[in-house]
This record gives structure tokens, sequence and C-alpha cells, in this order.
């Protein structure tokens, strides 16, 4: 499950890398390869991240990485559907998936 904390970490993670990767937020974010996919879609989905390119990268949209204006992205996303929170029913936590790819 995806969680509003996972996807900012791994926001900040891909801001900074300049794209984004399945591989490099399995590393980064310590997440499991469904979990990192999901993470990228979501991300996607939020305009930190573009449609996958050359090699499976997704580029970065953003330039700079101040980490509450992304938190905010990503909360604007919620509010807006774009990103849809559910409860883990084993854990009892919130989690996040993208929208469209729920």
């Amino acid at each position: 499950m995806i969680t509003r904390d996972l996807l900012l970490d791994a926001a900040m993670v891909s801001i900074r890398a300049q794209f984004g990767s399945t591989t490099l937020i399995q590393r980064r974010v310590r997440v499991g390869f469904v979990t990192a996919s999901q993470l990228l879609l979501a991300l996607e989905d939020v305009g930190v991240l573009g449609p996958v390119g050359a090699k499976g990268k997704r580029p970065a949209l953003r330039l700079t990485c101040h980490r509450e204006l992304v938190a905010a992205d990503i909360d604007r996303a919620i509010a807006d559907g774009r990103i849809v929170l559910t409860v883990d029913q084993h854990e009892g936590r919130n989690a996040a998936l993208g929208g469209s790819h729920a």
C-alpha cells in the first residue's frame, strides 16, 4: 500500500534525480517492484513525473524540490480525486493509489 508520506518520499527522490524509474524508487525508498510501479503512476497523476520514456525512465517535470510545495500538490491531487485514498484492511492505514490507474 502507498501512503502519502511514501508518495512524498518518492517524489523528492525523483525530483532530485530528475527522473523516476522503478529501480530508482525501489533502491532509494526501499520498496518492492509493485509498490515502486504504483508510486510512479501516482507521481505522473500528480504532475511530478512525465510518461515513460527511454529505458523505462520518466522525466521529472519539476526542477526544484521544495518538500512543502510537492506536499501541497500531492494533497491537492488527493482532494481533486487524481489520487484516491483507501484504507488497508490488513494494517488499518491510509494508502494512496493513482486515481486513473487504480
